[in-house]
């Protein structure tokens, strides 16, 4: 599987909510994981804001240096 946000080949299981949000663990890994490259994730969990989850989990709002929003589509499908 790609990361989601990048495209990269080694990814990791992100979760996208708190797990404690899903009331089992099978609806947790079913609609709460997302692919994303060790560096996504790494961005993705320690600087909230930077990269930005749509509800349909297929795009991404991904804040650059400059402070412009860019807007990405998924390179992979996922469910939701």
């Amino acid at each position: 599987m790609q990361c989601a946000v990048c495209g990269a080949s080694r990814t990791e299981e992100a979760h996208v909510r708190d797990k404690e949000d899903f009331g089992t663990e099978e609806d947790d890994r079913r609609c709460n994981i997302i692919p994303l490259c060790p560096s996504c994730h790494s961005i993705f969990d320690a600087k909230p804001g930077l990269i930005g989850i749509a509800p349909d989990k297929r795009t991404f709002f991904i804040l650059g240096d400059n402070g412009q929003v860019d807007i990405l589509q998924s390179k992979v499908s996922i469910a939701h």
